[in-house]
This record gives C-alpha cells, sequence and structure tokens, in this order.
C-alpha cells in the first residue's frame, strides 16, 4: 500500500475531524526516496489469487481501534 502523509490526514479526519497533523521531513526521506514507487503484485494476484487486506480506510480504522485500546489500557492501570 502507497500513500502520501496527507491522504493519511485524510483518512484519519474521516473518523477525528478535528485532526491535524504538522510535519517536516529528515533524513529518512532520502531513504524512503530511494524505494520502489509500487511492487508489483500482479503475479501474486494472478497465481494465488492474492488480496490485500487492507487499503489506507481500513488500516487507518484498524491502527485507531487498536492505538484507542492501548491508551484505555493504560488509562487503567
Amino acid at each position: 500500500m502507497t500513500f502520501t502523509p496527507e491522504q493519511l490526514h485524510e483518512s484519519i479526519q474521516k473518523i477525528y475531524p478535528e485532526f491535524e497533523i504538522v510535519y517536516k521531513s529528515d533524513f529518512r526521506q532520502n531513504i524512503a526516496n530511494s524505494w520502489a514507487n509500487s511492487i508489483d503484485d500482479s503475479p501474486a494476484r494472478n497465481d494465488w489469487n492474492w488480496k490485500p487486506k487492507y487499503d489506507i480506510s481500513s488500516m487507518t480504522l484498524d491502527m485507531i481501534k487498536n492505538l484507542e485500546d492501548k491508551y484505555r489500557k493504560i488509562q487503567n492501570t
């Protein structure tokens, strides 16, 4: 899955409309820029009938659910 920080921001805002993000690139951006822009998963889709479990919306929902569960547990200790 590939997405930009802005796409992730928009996905989170669908759940938390007040969510804002501020970010600044650091040395890790150069590492990310050296990666391939995409990976062709069509052989896996064709040969194994593989399908991705997540898209950005389902990933965001799962991420938020797990973070909420984690912080709820921390608050209850």
